[in-house]
């Protein structure tokens, strides 16, 4: 019974691959779930691969697209774990360069956008980057869409919330 609950409470640490977090799971559910059939032990590693993801993206990827097979899904959380670690940024304004950078200088964030292109390429995951406020319609004056005096704003990525 005590497995069965650090098999359920189990989650993803910082900085711990997914490999190594299936690896434990898989510790856990043998000595948790030693009397059950392997596929129902295979669904329970699938469902908590899911539930324990510390990546939201890689949770709600997972949640959305049903488990076909736990090596599949494996090697899809670490493709999109390797795309979030190459795009991942400080909060830097990509839009007007207000990253210290002097003129002629290169910044690291070029190199950045090389790099997780190179990644996006590798991986099996669409690279989208998305943002709920990026290129967003807003009606002023309470006006339907489609109707006049409608702007279009768009917000540089330096003022968009952070993850």
């Amino acid at each position: 019974m005590e497995y069965r609950k650090q098999f359920n409470a189990r989650h993803q640490y910082n900085g711990e691959g997914v490999q190594r977090f299936v690896q434990e799971l898989r510790r856990l559910a043998s000595r948790a779930f030693e009397n059950d059939w392997p596929a129902e032990v295979e669904k329970k590693l699938l469902e908590q691969l899911a539930e324990g993801s510390r990546s939201n993206n890689v949770r709600r990827h997972l949640l959305m697209n049903p488990p076909s097979d736990l090596e599949g899904d494996v090697k899809r959380a670490e493709d999109m774990e390797k795309l979030e670690a190459a795009t991942a940024a400080p909060g830097e304004c990509l839009a007007v360069g207000h990253d210290g950078a002097q003129k002629g200088q290169t910044s690291g964030v070029a190199e950045r956008l090389r790099n997780a292109t190179t990644v996006a390429a590798q991986v099996s995951v669409p690279a989208q980057i998305t943002s709920p406020w990026h290129n967003r319609t807003f009606n002023y004056g309470g006006r339907q869409p489609g109707e006049s005096k409608q702007k279009n704003v768009e917000y540089p990525h330096c003022l968009l919330p952070v993850k």
